[in-house]
């Protein structure tokens, strides 16, 4: 093979390798943002680089002591397929809790992770 011929089949592979590591789901933004601090919590919606499969994508929310905090099932947002939506029951009491989730892109691929965040009155 020839050197042009192996640079271009190195920069090929390359190339797809990029393009596989991008193709998963990762963390954009969040609120309540990482580490931050929020009022009146009713809501959790937790953006995504990509389009999430909703079925298999999930948030739990847990007190700071590890108790579950029990609510519906986290749900993709109408009209935006990268926007996971949990809607709380009732106002979030102050305190810290931690935020669970699994996010399986259209692809397959999955990722997850935890992030914390502090609800004043």
């Amino acid at each position: 093979m020839s050197p042009d011929r192996k640079r271009w089949s190195v920069f090929l592979v390359a190339l797809l390798a990029c393009g596989i590591a991008v193709a998963h789901p990762h963390l954009r933004a969040a609120q309540p943002a990482p580490g931050g601090r929020a009022r009146a919590v009713r809501e959790l919606r937790l953006r995504f680089s990509e389009d999430l499969e909703p079925a298999l994508s999930t948030v739990h929310l847990e007190s700071g002591g590890g108790e579950a905090v029990v609510e519906p099932a986290a749900t993709v947002a109408r009209g935006d397929p990268r926007t996971l939506v949990l809607n709380l029951h009732r106002k979030l009491p102050a305190g810290r809790y931690r935020v669970r989730w699994a996010a399986v892109g259209a692809d397959g691929h999955r990722t997850h992770g935890t992030y914390w965040f502090t609800a004043s009155p």
